[in-house]
């Protein structure tokens, strides 16, 4: 399903003209071989580094395995200019070029193939190349070298071009087989392009399908022979893939791994980096989306396109498919429309996306990069198939605001959704618990001792947040006593300034603590998300009335 998504994705892009058609690759050029009339080098040029290297594309370079296999008009030095110990190399490349230009009418072509018959030894460069040092560091790093003549690339010329397509759709010797993918019939491919930019894989990329461990292979076939993809289908799935891992507007990278989305409506495709990330501006359609979906309205009342999103992890070997998930758009945000109104609070702020939770459970300084993308897998696929929230998200969140002694806006809405799902709490009903209760007491019992330090002009030192919170949302029957003995001395000295106002605060913790009655010894781990909901919320209308009377 993916690959056949992936390939359905080349066919759009290719109409486009975002990625190279069938017999052509994108690279990035290193530098550029001039020659003249003769096939002489007069020149080799080199991009600035201040400005970003040129990509063009070229004729299709299939993956290299052992052995001495040259690119056709692109190449590295080895090959383009005999820059080795081994000779072979630019012998096999003078093999490859003789052959295919031989017959050549265009003026490029006829001093391109000059060029390499005139080199048997294998050694093109002038000497006065190769006395050039800072030229000679340039080609040790140089990986794409293409040939220039009268300020045009030769491999553009109209001629070339089709010696390079007839060369992809050679079929002499090939084997046929039925696309797996497709069930089209075409040209076996033994080996696939390798996969770039997903973390943990080697640097020059990885296998997305191979079959190198003998365990792996039956019936007597070896390698790729184990699943027929043909040529076509090949280039398409790693050629749209590999583009998605380019753009950043269709993926996201973390600590071990990325994320990959597209849409079969082209100005969705930001839509899963909002959902993930909440990097959109307030004045952009994604950010008016999520808005609308807040509110439980859907941007249109059809949206049929489909929608893609893909978890890819890299190691030495290959890349692997963590999760693959498709949905209409209609489907995807009505879900994600369910996720956001759990995550909703009585508040202005903006809801907090899936990395702006992750971050508050990870130290500080910590970007969005450096997430473990198990832990994102996690939540987005708890969203996308409306499952519950992961566990282990919910303790690490609660752990954190133990040890802080705080809880944010973003801590609350996460309890909040994961109270509702997992725990099959109403939002409404919440209130109405013991645990949220408590949390709402020592709200007020805080709050009498911020008021008596204020009005008196004393000052607060250490508030009951600071030295009870952590230990009140796990053992409460243990502090709230203590709280209570405390609260009689800020309420006195509170009364000495305003008795009015210290009357009311005595009032209404008394009523609550009736409301509460026994006060448990420990918390469970739902109680101690209600706790910390209630304390959060009871503060929030604090402000909320201090700001208001303020205006």
């Amino acid at each position: 399903m993916f690959v056949k998504a992936l390939v359905d994705l080349y066919e759009k892009l290719a109409d486009a003209g975002f990625v190279p058609k069938d017999g052509y690759t994108e690279v990035k050029i290193s530098g550029k071989i001039v020659l003249n009339d003769n096939g002489d080098i007069v020149d080799i040029e080199f991009h600035d580094k201040k400005e970003p290297a040129e990509r063009i594309l070229v004729p299709y370079q299939p993956t290299r395995s052992n052995g001495k296999k040259p690119y056709f008009l692109c190449d590295n030095p080895k090959y383009m200019l005999g820059i080795t110990d081994d000779p072979g190399y630019f012998s096999s490349a003078r093999v490859l070029h003789m052959e295919k230009l031989k017959k050549v009418q265009c003026p490029a072509g006829q001093a391109l193939y000059r060029y390499f018959q005139k080199n048997k030894d294998g050694d093109p460069l002038p000497d006065k190349f190769k006395d050039d040092k800072d030229l000679n560091k340039k080609l040790e790093k140089a990986s794409s070298l293409v040939f220039v003549y009268h300020g045009e690339y030769i491999m553009q010329q109209p001629e070339l071009e089709q010696i390079a397509v007839a060369m992809f759709l050679n079929q002499e010797g090939r084997m046929y087989c039925r696309d797996a993918i497709t069930g089209e019939i075409g040209v076996f491919a033994p080996v696939h392009q390798k996969i770039k930019g997903v973390p943990g894989a080697r640097p020059t990329g990885g296998s997305l399908i191979s079959y190198k461990p003998v365990a792996f292979q039956s019936y007597g076939k070896k390698n790729g022979e184990n699943i027929l993809i043909t040529e076509h289908t090949q280039f398409a799935y790693t050629t749209a893939l590999n583009y998605l891992l380019m753009d950043r507007e269709h993926h996201l990278t973390f600590k071990n791994g990325s994320i990959v989305f597209w849409s079969d409506a082209p100005e969705m495709d930001p839509f899963a980096k909002e959902l993930i990330g909440g990097f959109s501006k307030t004045e952009e359609p994604m950010y008016q989306i999520m808005t609308s979906l807040l509110h439980g309205e859907m941007p249109q009342a059809s949206l049929p396109d489909r929608y893609y999103i893909a978890g890819l992890r890299g190691n030495a070997g290959r890349i692997s498919v963590s999760f693959f998930y498709q949905d209409t758009l209609n489907g995807l945000m009505e879900r994600v429309s369910n996720h956001l109104l759990r995550m909703k609070m009585d508040s202005d702020l903006r809801t907090p996306s899936i990395t702006q939770v992750l971050l508050e459970i990870e130290r500080a300084g910590t970007k969005v990069s450096e997430l473990n993308e198990e832990q994102v897998e996690a939540f987005l696929t708890a969203v996308l198939y409306d499952q519950k929230y992961p566990e282990p998200i919910y303790q690490r969140v609660l752990n954190q605001i133990r040890v802080n002694n705080a809880v944010n806006f973003r801590k609350a809405s996460f309890i909040q959704a994961y109270l509702i799902k997992n725990c099959l709490k109403e939002g409404d009903n919440m209130e109405k618990e013991k645990a949220y209760k408590m949390g709402t007491l020592f709200s007020l019992l805080e709050q009498t001792q911020e008021e008596a330090a204020r009005l008196t002009n004393t000052p607060l030192g250490r508030s009951f947040r600071d030295r009870f919170f952590g230990r009140a949302m796990t053992q409460p029957g243990m502090v709230f006593p203590v709280m209570f003995r405390l609260n009689v001395h800020h309420k006195n000295k509170l009364f000495r300034v305003s008795p009015g106002y210290a009357n009311s605060l005595d009032r209404a913790v008394t009523d609550l603590a009736v409301e509460i009655g026994v006060i448990p010894m420990q918390l469970s781990l739902a109680d101690r998300g209600l706790f910390s909901l209630g304390y959060f919320n009871a503060r929030q209308k604090r402000f909320e009335r201090f700001e208001s009377k303020e205006k």
